[in-house]
């Protein structure tokens, strides 16, 4: 998590070399706060316009290295979704790009077990010895449940609507589907009850809370809400800033170096 003050004293500091890009007024800096953060995390999920005909995929994306799974991690979640008698479950209000779709499925199963028994004597009536049983192993046979987690497979329209009017690959509990449409998913066979949902979650609103005391503003950790990007992320948060603050106040110089900067990750 980044210290939301840090942030705003270290953005400050630089602009402070271009003589129009002094300081950042409280209300400015949090306008800036939350939509900077936004477009960082979308990013790092993969922005649609890096897509090109035959690689539907940005160069930076969710788990495409594990170093942008790490910066993701802070908003990554996995909760259980319940699933109507008509197949549908309703997205979490906090959703912003999936992760995982996995169904627990129930098999039973036939399972051999061998019971060993000892060998043992009965003594006579004068302890002179008696008679020995010669017991050996017996197979016994029960039913037993494994739990698999198997994955739900996200298709598009057209799919959704094949698969379930097909006769020969019809979803089942071992091969389910699922579409997405206007905060709900949808899933095949209806009856799946429970799934496990994981998702990128929106992030907070990071706030620079302050006090205003003879028409000076002073920090106030008590009503801020940090940045919860990872603090490897900081310097990258401050160059976006500089940039929208030289796009503000028509710096070119502090606009191409914030964004050179940036691009150069240092």
């Amino acid at each position: 998590m980044i210290n939301v003050n840090e942030v705003k004293e270290y953005a400050e500091f630089l602009a402070k070399k271009w003589q129009s890009g002094g300081s950042l007024a409280p209300n400015e800096f949090n306008l800036l706060l939350p939509n900077i953060q936004r477009d960082i995390i979308r990013k790092y999920y993969g922005v649609p316009e890096e897509y090109h005909v035959g690689r539907p995929q940005a160069h930076i994306s969710y788990e495409v290295t594990q170093l942008v799974s790490d910066y993701l991690d802070p908003f990554k979640k996995v909760v259980d979704l319940t699933i109507d008698d008509n197949g549908i479950a309703t997205i979490p209000d906090d959703y912003l790009h999936k992760s995982s779709l996995r169904y627990r499925y129930a098999v039973q199963r036939k399972v051999n077990k061998w019971k060993r028994r000892q060998d043992y004597a009965t003594p006579n009536n004068d302890c002179s010895g008696g008679d020995t049983l010669q017991l050996g192993a017996s197979e016994l046979t029960s039913n037993e449940t494994i739990w698999n987690m198997v994955p739900v497979r996200i298709v598009n329209d057209m799919q959704f609507d094949w698969e379930t009017g097909s006769a020969v690959r019809q979803p089942s509990k071992e091969y389910p589907i699922a579409r997405l449409f206007a905060g709900k998913i949808q899933f095949a066979p209806q009856d799946l009850k429970v799934v496990q949902f994981g998702y990128i979650r929106k992030p907070k609103d990071p706030v620079w809370g302050y006090t205003t005391n003879n028409g000076v503003t002073t920090y106030n950790p008590a009503t801020s809400i940090n940045i919860e990007l990872p603090e490897i992320c900081a310097s990258e948060f401050v160059m976006a800033i500089l940039q929208k603050l030289g796009i503000s106040i028509r710096e070119n110089n502090l606009i191409n170096w914030a964004d050179k900067t940036r691009q150069m990750g240092s």
